[in-house]
């Protein structure tokens, strides 16, 4: 089954007619950005002509502007003229850039079912739209559906594996594709994701194997080699991950400076001096906190280490062993030798004595900071603990959003904790789950200044006065493990590479408990072993504790 007209590039494929390329181009432009207005009536000529390209577009610009009949119609004409590829429809979910507005579509879809309820491609294309939308129930209903009707073809039963993983049933997700790859043994789409489930179930030799299998066949998909230096990281396999996770230079968004002036694998012996070494933020906030105890061990080559971050982040890295100058990422205009992304450190340092960075603690707040929050701070006396429930996603992003999903809890799940006495409690939390606040759970009181926090490092100045942050796995995890303190982390079930599988510590952050999900989206046991370590913490402080009575 082919492609979507949006996957194949039509700008690209219709360049050599200009009359129709820059109309084409521009509309698949637009779409792209997820605004559909003004493009069917600028392509209305060249659909009249029979312009099949011209017609699709059209047909997503419609959906997007809600206008289902006419959409409808245009999605049925384009997929009984295209029997070979994927139903049009399959291009409309992704080009919504906000989750949130995914269900407004939802009444497109089911006019075109109207037209064909028969359609197995338009059951797919409904599976891709729910497990978009999170509806996994449905994506998984919508998946056997189309499978049924087309008796399971390679790419069909692919997005029914997919949307049972996705719903949590990782085990007969796991079973569809094994199925699959007995079916199809060339496609290497079935044994990634037999990697990447049996990776979520802590299943590392049989994942790492599918790996192989999947990579023999596919050898320059970088998504899949990064997916396999994940894997390789979370089993424990540093060296040979660090340089598989190279791939990701690959993909978009990760750097765009030059590869020959990327910092290369050194030695202990490998001289630095008189060089300038521009260390680069690429992902998210706690990349690079994590990383940044790299600097030093960098910089004892004779390095002048540089470090570009945002301007979040700028005070804090300042102040970080090593480091010569912040600079604000979104700012940076000064020459360098060489340059190195903040995750690519652990590879260029992997023969070296730096290889496992600096030591804890290698963050460190201001000091006149630290003395002006601690007025925020409830009084001495009791055990203050800070709170972080939620993690920010990148709502553009349907992967990320996705990840935060399950990595996330409600402040009411922590409600336990308002019942313990000796405990303060202190709001380390920001973004919309802040709002949670405003009507928190019946007889949990929590400080909250971080209306007042303009950077990391007023949240870092925060959490030197206190003695124990829980938080979900996001960057607070990774600024106050930086700084030595203790930390209670609750982690998802398929959770980040970074923080193992199966033990209660690591060594990142030697004052780290963690706190694991034993299935999907479960999290009332692991809360439970939290609030009970929470209590014992306290009563180690106070003496015995007991619940509270819970008033308003």
């Amino acid at each position: 089954m082919s492609a979507t007209l949006l996957q194949r590039d039509p700008a690209g494929e219709l360049a050599a007619d200009p009359s129709q390329a820059e109309a084409v181009q521009r509309a698949a432009a637009q779409l792209r950005t997820g605004r559909g207005e003004g493009i069917a009536e600028a392509l209305r000529a060249r659909v009249a002509a029979g312009d099949l390209d011209a017609l699709v577009l059209s047909a997503l610009a419609l959906g997007l502007e809600g206008r289902a009949e006419e959409a409808a119609a245009a999605m049925v004409e384009v997929a009984e003229r295209r029997p070979d590829a994927l139903h049009p429809l399959c291009d409309l979910a992704p080009l919504v850039t906000e989750p949130n507005t995914l269900a407004r579509l939802e009444h497109v879809y089911r006019a075109v079912a109207a037209r064909t309820p028969d359609e197995p491609r338009l059951w797919h294309a409904f599976s891709l739209y729910y497990t978009q939308a999170f509806r996994h129930d449905e994506a998984v209903a919508a998946a056997r559906r189309s499978v049924a009707l087309d008796g399971g073809t390679a790419i069909t039963t692919n997005q029914l594996g997919i949307s049972l993983t996705a719903s949590g049933a990782l085990e007969e997700g796991l079973e569809v594709f094994a199925d699959s790859a007995r079916r199809w043994p060339d496609s290497f789409a079935a044994f990634s994701n037999i990697a990447c489930t049996q990776a979520a179930l802590g299943r590392f030799e049989p994942a790492l194997e599918a790996y192989r299998r999947a990579i023999s066949l596919s050898p320059g998909a970088a998504q899949l080699r990064l997916n396999h230096a994940i894997c390789l990281l979370k089993a424990g396999r540093m060296t040979q991950g660090w340089t598989e996770y190279e791939w990701r230079l690959h993909l978009p968004g990760h750097t765009e400076l030059p590869r020959e002036t990327l910092l290369p694998s050194l030695s202990k012996e490998t001289r630095l001096d008189g060089r300038t070494v521009l260390v680069t933020h690429e992902e998210g906030l706690g990349d690079t906190l994590q990383f940044l105890r790299f600097i030093a061990p960098l910089a004892a080559h004779g390095a002048r280490v540089v470090v570009a971050v945002p301007a979040a982040l700028l005070s804090l890295a300042a102040r970080v062993e090593g480091v010569a100058e912040a600079v604000d990422a979104d700012r940076v205009t000064l020459r360098y030798d060489w340059h190195c992304p903040f995750m690519s450190l652990p590879r260029a340092l992997a023969a070296t004595s730096g290889r496992d960075g600096a030591p804890v603690p290698y963050l460190r707040p201001a000091p006149e900071a630290v003395a002006r929050w601690s007025e925020h701070l409830p009084s001495p006396g009791t055990l203050r603990v800070g709170l972080v429930w939620a993690g920010a996603s990148r709502a553009h992003l349907h992967w990320a959003v996705a990840v935060d999903r399950r990595r996330s809890v409600s402040l009411a799940q922590l409600s336990a904790l308002g019942g313990l006495r000796g405990v303060s409690l202190v709001s380390l939390q920001l973004g919309p789950p802040a709002d949670q606040l405003f009507d928190p759970p019946e007889g949990m009181r929590i400080h909250d200044a971080m209306h007042e926090a303009r950077s990391m490092d007023d949240t870092a100045a925060l959490i030197a006065g206190l003695d124990l942050v829980i938080s979900v796995d996001t960057s607070v995890a990774h600024l106050a493990g930086g700084m030595g303190k203790p930390v209670f982390l609750l982690d998802r079930f398929d959770n980040c590479w970074r923080w193992g599988h199966g033990s209660e510590t690591t060594a990142l952050y030697p004052q780290m408990r963690i706190f694991r999900q034993e299935r999907p989206d479960a999290w009332e046991a692991p809360i439970g072993r939290l609030v009970e370590a929470v209590r014992e913490m306290a009563e180690s402080r106070t003496g015995p504790t007991r619940r509270t009575k819970r008033r308003r």
